[in-house]
């Protein structure tokens, strides 16, 4: 019965996705346009509709939770709409709050007893295959240190921006410039990753895609 019930999910679940990675996608672009225009509110709308197609998602999971978050997303939308708020300073928080949330994720992993997020992802990734080995395990501890300090120099530098630059410098970094920074990360490990384990095979960025979504993530955390 939970095979069926999982199987009709199916096109909501994707669905769903589609419209979180959408969402996402268009927001930066949104906010910082809004930013240099001084309109705030369709940001402020796109952040919230984040928030319910979450929600939405966390239900079709069949996790009552997501009525909550839907809740909350409902109540900030009529409370935008109706009492339009100067809402820069609010819009400010979710960079600092998510970079936080990602230092804290990863260095909670590197306390001793722990293992290290990189390398859990890496177990679950090979785990039909192989185990790691020492070497592998070392340096995926490495990669998880690496961004541990990359999310905590995002968290700082979000609330410095938040604090004392303008709105337009604040949006420029948060919106697309520590972004850039992420993909960065990404393509610089992807070159050491190759030279240090050069006998993994290191598939291409559309194959490693393929295989992440294959991986049941609530067992990675």
């Amino acid at each position: 019965m939970n095979g069926v019930q999982s199987t009709s999910n199916d096109p909501l679940r994707r669905l769903a996705h589609i419209g979180l990675l959408l969402l996402a996608i268009a927001y930066p672009l949104v906010l910082h346009f809004g930013v240099v225009s001084d309109s705030l509110i369709a940001p402020s709308l796109i952040l919230l509709l984040l928030l319910a197609n979450w929600g939405g998602l966390e239900l079709i999971k069949g996790r009552l939770i997501g009525w909550v978050i839907i809740a909350i997303a409902l109540l900030g939308i009529a409370w935008l709409l109706l009492i339009q708020p100067d809402t820069i300073q609010l819009l400010k928080l979710p960079p600092i709050a998510i970079n936080g949330s990602l230092f804290t994720l990863f260095t909670m992993t590197l306390l001793p007893g722990q293992t290290p997020l990189i390398t859990r992802f890496a177990e679950l990734l090979h785990k039909d295959e192989r185990e790691l080995n020492d070497y592998e395990r070392l340096y995926t501890r490495r990669v998880t240190l690496f961004w541990s300090g990359m999310f905590a120099f995002l968290t700082v530098e979000s609330a410095l921006l938040a604090l004392f630059a303008d709105s337009e410098t604040w949006s420029l970094f948060t919106n697309f410039v520590n972004y850039l920074l992420v993909i960065a990360g990404l393509l610089i490990e992807y070159r050491i990753r190759e030279r240090k384990l050069p006998h993994l095979e290191h598939p291409g960025f559309l194959n490693f895609v393929r295989l992440v979504r294959r991986i049941e993530w609530r067992s990675l955390l």
